[in-house]
């Protein structure tokens, strides 16, 4: 598996902290749940934190990975004070 990252942290964002062309993406997520979500931007999209799922073969570097397809996908490593390190890898 080949990882891309530039070790950047990034601040997580709040649902009103989303465009309305972004926040038309997560129509999926309910009204009523809206704020309770992080997202962060990434390579020009926006992920919700929720899209992510445990990788415990990638931890302790990554905490979780968004396939995009079959062999690429971003990944995500968590910080204690809302920022996040973004990846991506193609295997």
């Amino acid at each position: 598996m080949i990882v891309r990252t530039n070790n950047v942290p990034r601040l997580t964002i709040a649902w009103n902290d989303l465009t309305t062309k972004e926040q038309a993406e997560f129509d999926w997520i309910a009204e009523d749940d809206r704020q309770s979500h992080n997202f962060v931007r990434y390579q020009g999209f926006a992920y919700s934190l929720s899209e992510f799922i445990r990788a415990p073969h990638l931890q302790p570097k990554w905490d979780g990975v968004h396939n995009t397809s079959m062999t690429t996908g971003v990944l995500v490593k968590l910080s204690v004070n809302d920022s996040v390190v973004m990846g991506v890898f193609r295997s």
